[in-house]
């Protein structure tokens, strides 16, 4: 699994030197902000204890390299990214700008495999997450910034996404919200609604949309089935990256034809539900009411800043009851989520 395997052995490597070498110099002690990461981290660690394969919680197999030794390192990556000062995000931000261009280009390049990324959707993910940064960082790199904005656009355009398409639509209604009038702006999400349902029925009718109506239907089936695999263990789950085990069970012979076989069920709530239970979930959820809470309390951030970050969390979140996660959207969510909780500092 070339596209997964390297990711997440450099990630990981580059993560644990970095972590060791910060501490070595500048060790932190424990502190109110840090609680709730190692209780999440606790907590989670003990409901793959509990679940029905604790190892293959712990780091899932090749083709996903998910799990809780990736939660872990994700959460480092989260420590070192909050320490940051302004001339740290800077490079951040110069740097993702200049990723976000390198990956785009060669998907135009190479659009069967979605360049360096591997998968179309991953894509729109990864692309979505960081339009939000470049907004946020474009300041110090107007021009250059705007350009690759612009290419990640189109880009995310051509990978037909319909989670991408629906939380390009959540953040600009989110934008207008906070700058224009809001009886315009609840007027201009009506009309958006109404045509997203007028385009979905005429698709419907359309022989062209096959494959896309059947895939929306199979994606309804599998949230059905996970539902009811989720009432066999409600509270705690299976553990981390132990759908298999619901998918074996309860995999519904409608979809044979077109998915032989799900390790996940395409959402990341039902995906936090299913293998951490309520407990998980609620967990997951806390760190978006955590996050915004924090931003209301920044009050030298200013009104831009805030109204992107607020949009861009909102449309990732609607994005997340489409897709998974990988390592690919992770990464963005997670520096999104250091430069919240480090702009306190300048």
């Amino acid at each position: 699994f070339p596209y997964i395997v390297p990711k997440h052995f450099i990630f990981r490597t580059l993560v644990e030197l970095a972590f060791v070498v910060f501490f070595l110099k500048t060790p932190k002690p424990l502190n109110s902000k840090t609680y709730f990461l190692f209780g999440f981290l606790i907590i989670i660690g003990f409901i793959n204890l509990l679940g029905i394969n604790p190892l293959n919680s712990l780091n899932s197999n090749f083709e996903r390299m998910d799990g809780y030794l990736n939660l872990i390192h994700l959460i480092m990556f989260f420590w070192l990214l909050k320490t940051l000062d302004k001339k740290g995000w800077q490079v951040i931000f110069l740097s993702l700008i200049i990723v976000n261009l390198i990956s785009n280009v060669t998907f135009l390049i190479k659009p069967d495999t979605a360049g360096l990324i591997g998968n179309t959707g991953y894509m729109a993910a990864f692309n979505l997450l960081c339009m939000v940064l470049i907004l946020i960082g474009m300041k110090q790199y107007a021009l250059f910034a705007a350009a690759v904005l612009i290419l990640n656009l189109y880009v995310s355009y051509l990978t037909g996404s319909r989670a991408w398409a629906v939380s390009c639509f959540v953040f600009i209604a989110c934008i207008a919200f906070r700058y224009l009038d809001k009886k315009a702006v609840i007027s201009f999400i009506l009309i958006g609604l109404l045509y997203a349902g007028g385009a979905f029925t005429y698709v419907s009718d359309s022989k062209m949309s096959n494959k896309s109506v059947e895939s929306v239907k199979t994606r309804m089936l599998s949230y059905k089935y996970t539902l009811k695999g989720w009432l066999d263990r409600p509270i705690t789950g299976y553990g981390q990256e132990n759908f298999y085990a619901v998918h074996s069970k309860y995999f519904p012979a409608k979809i044979f034809e077109r998915y032989k076989w799900l390790d996940n069920p395409h959402s990341v709530y039902l995906e936090w539900l299913i293998e951490t239970g309520i407990i998980g979930l609620c967990l997951y959820l806390s760190l978006f009411v955590l996050t915004f809470k924090r931003i209301f309390k920044i009050k030298h951030m200013s009104y831009y800043e805030k109204t992107v970050i607020y949009a861009g969390l909102l449309a990732y979140m609607t994005h997340n009851f489409f897709t998974f996660d990988t390592l690919v959207s992770y990464l963005p969510f997670i520096i999104l989520l250091g430069y919240i909780w480090s702009r306190e500092t300048f």
